[in-house]
């Protein structure tokens, strides 16, 4: 059954799906965008459907729940974007959640080739509460996935002639272009009415979004000492014979970003060296129900040792109480499910990307709660982590611009 707030925005996408057979739902997260879409298919009268979200969701089996809760009959499938490959159409109707992965640009994904062959002349529901994550440029092949795109070009390059102000950039000695810069209120003149908006203060949450808080934990000296041996001579023997190689600057960044979280890849095999994030959780957060987001799997290895037992990657088990702690890999648990009984989230780590934090931070939100939290960064003590912060927090503001007000146009 539909909650009040979500009625109007069903009922507007109904109508643009009737005649446009396209919409896109872009509700922000824990607002039910599942249900709404399945609610849609069943208004629809579609026998097949295809319903396409990130793994953990099929894993869960969360889709599945919603259709069987709500007493729908129409043929439902559901499939990870990874196992496009395996199904076999036509369907009624596709519904693309998590959307905005296939916006990459200029070149499109795999996965996104293989959504289009399925998707044809289907109605498409496209669900996200990013659209288009850092420029209005990953817009055009989400679109593009239907017959009937309100952009009429065949490819990106041939659409960014139009839409974006390209720039030609120099990285060292070649010459590359940048189609980031769209030009947004062309895009949306011919786009913004297959939109329809859905805030979570529509939705009547009570409890504001997760508070920011920075640990700094103190790591054992070696660590500083490795860094500094690195940034030095860009090379480093260990122990067992290992080398840790940077040679070049992205390469170095990225292993002094595992470092200081207490792992790094050499050219053999991947070594665990500090443990001292996950002791510091252990010791100080020893009752909370808490939700650990990593970023490296080595980092996955060491959180699950020091907790062993008490923990599970299947939020089923971490609702109902079973475990008390969730762990997962930011990149897998960031989208889809409900982690709202958590007390806090904590970041064991940090990655570049903002809206996977948007995402992530999400998870443990649900109209039900009533008990603030807050999102906590570990960070090692003099680290580079702060730097990173720093740079993620930047992207925000064009997230913040354009998730967080009214400017799509519905209808």
């Amino acid at each position: 059954m539909l909650r009040d707030y979500q009625i109007e925005p069903v009922t507007i996408c109904h109508q643009l799906l009737l005649k446009h057979r396209i919409c896109y739902l872009n509700a922000e997260m824990r607002t039910g965008k599942t249900t709404m879409a399945l609610h849609l298919a069943n208004m629809l009268n579609c026998q097949k459907v295809l319903f396409v979200t990130p793994k953990k969701v099929v894993l869960d089996r969360t889709v599945e729940k919603d259709y069987e809760r709500e007493g729908f009959n129409f043929g439902l499938t559901v499939i990870n974007p990874d196992g496009l490959h395996k199904i076999k159409g036509p369907f009624d109707l596709v519904v693309a959640d998590e959307s905005h992965i296939y916006g990459a640009f200029p070149l499109m994904a795999l996965r996104t080739k293989r959504l289009k062959q399925l998707v044809g002349n289907a109605y498409l529901i496209l669900l996200s509460g990013t659209a288009h994550p850092e420029s209005m440029s990953q817009l055009f092949h989400q679109f593009w996935l239907s017959d009937f795109s309100p952009f009429p070009e065949k490819n990106f390059y041939k659409w960014a002639y139009e839409y974006v102000n390209i720039v030609e950039k120099h990285l060292g000695q070649v010459k590359a272009k940048d189609y980031f810069h769209a030009k947004e209120e062309k895009i949306l003149d011919d786009c913004g009415h297959l939109f329809v908006k859905v805030t979570k203060q529509e939705a009547g949450f009570i409890v504001p979004e997760p508070i920011d808080e920075i640990i700094e934990v103190p790591v054992d000296n070696r660590i500083h000492r490795l860094v500094q041996n690195l940034i030095k001579d860009r090379v480093y023997t260990l122990k067992n014979g290992d080398n840790i190689v940077c040679d070049t600057p992205a390469s170095l960044q990225g292993k002094i970003h595992q470092i200081y979280s207490g792992t790094v890849k050499g050219e053999f095999k991947t070594h665990i060296l500090d443990k001292s994030k996950a002791e510091y959780i252990k010791q100080y957060f020893p009752n909370e129900k808490l939700v650990i987001f990593y970023k490296y799997i080595a980092e996955g290895d060491v959180l699950k040792e020091v907790f062993a037992g008490n923990w599970t990657d299947r939020s089923t088990e971490f609702n109902s109480g079973i475990k008390r702690l969730f762990i997962c890999q930011i990149q897998s648990g960031s989208v889809g499910i409900n982690l709202s009984s958590a007390d806090h989230i904590i970041y064991y780590n940090i990655d570049y990307s903002y809206v996977q934090y948007e995402q992530s931070r999400a998870r443990i939100q649900s109209l039900e709660r009533t008990k603030e939290a807050k999102a906590i960064w570990l960070f090692a003590e003099n680290g580079i982590e702060k730097k990173i912060y720093a740079a993620v927090q930047k992207k925000k503001d064009y997230s913040v611009y354009y998730f967080k007000k009214h400017f799509l146009r519905a209808g």
